[in-house]
Formats: C-alpha cells, sequence, structure tokens
C-alpha cells in the first residue's frame, strides 16, 4: 500500500503521504517537524474480564477471542510478531476485517479483544466504553512520518494541512 501510495505522490496524483515508514525512494522527503508518535494497545470493553485483571500477560491474550486486521497487513505482523519474539503461539483471529467500525463494534460488545492504535478508540475510551489494557510485552510505538515529493511545491491546501499538523 505505502508503494502505491507514494508512486500516487511522485505522479503528482496526491500531495501527501501518512506513513509509518520511509520508502527507498529518493524522489520522497520526510516533511521536518511533522512527525509525531502513536501508541498501539490492547483494547478490551470496560465490562470484560480482562480489564480486572492486575497485570495480564502475553499468555492471558493467546486464548481469547480476536477481532483484528487480516494477516498480510502490515498491523497483523506487528501484532503478531510480539507473541513470536516472546517465543508463544500467536493467537487466533476470531474476526479479522479491515473495519476499524466493526473491530470497535465487535470489542464492545465485550466479546471480543483487539489491538489498536489509541486514537482509534480514543473518544470510546474517554467515555468509558473501551479501555487500554496493559499487557507486558504487547505495546509498540509507531513514529508517524509525512512524506512528499522532493522537488515541486505543495497545493496550498497541503500547506495547511501541515500546518494544522505542527503543532500535534
Amino acid at each position: 500500500m505505502q508503494d502505491q501510495l507514494c508512486t500516487a505522490l511522485v505522479n503528482f496524483e496526491i500531495d501527501l503521504v501518512l506513513s509509518t515508514g520511509m520508502p527507498d525512494m529518493e524522489s520522497v522527503a520526510e516533511v521536518s517537524g511533522c512527525g509525531w508518535n502513536e501508541r498501539a494497545s490492547v483494547v478490551a470493553a470496560a465490562h470484560h474480564p480482562i480489564v480486572r485483571l492486575p497485570s495480564p500477560t502475553l499468555d492471558t491474550l493467546i486464548s481469547l477471542p480476536w477481532a483484528f486486521m487480516p494477516k498480510g497487513t502490515a498491523p497483523y505482523a506487528r501484532w503478531s510478531s510480539q507473541f513470536i519474539r516472546a517465543g508463544l503461539k500467536v493467537p487466533h483471529l476470531a474476526v479479522a476485517t479491515t473495519s476499524i467500525s466493526l473491530i470497535k463494534t465487535l470489542v464492545r460488545s465485550g466479546q471480543f479483544v483487539s489491538w489498536l492504535m489509541e486514537p482509534m478508540f480514543r473518544e470510546e475510551n474517554e467515555r468509558g466504553v473501551l479501555c487500554a489494557v496493559e499487557v507486558g510485552g504487547l505495546s509498540h510505538t509507531l513514529k508517524m512520518r509525512v512524506l512528499r515529493r522532493r522537488d515541486g511545491r505543495l497545493s496550498l491546501p497541503a500547506v495547511r494541512f501541515l500546518d494544522e499538523l505542527r503543532p500535534l
């Protein structure tokens, strides 16, 4: 997906790309001062039993029903690699979908857990519906980058968007 976005960037089809990595393309540059970090957390409904556990571990999570991104996606690779590094079996996905809305709906039901970037469930967390669960060995911070074409000028909307991002 990132390759397609960077190709569209270089071909002047889009002005900016939000990315977790830097492509190996000389014609693409990172916009300085616009990066930020996003943290991924295990997410459960406020009434899910795992929320009440004092110190859940990766072992605790293996047998739970998961709603998450399917195999072959970057989030799945980041999530599963943490279990593999710990020498554990990767949990079975009860539901595999790219729909964040569906994942959050399933997690809200109290029957599933997931692993999401915190901005994806911030509103539900603030309302006390979904909770981030601190699990040793399953936290991940991604450095978010804004990419642009190395040559050429940005459109006025792209410049304004960057002005909004910089204070973050």
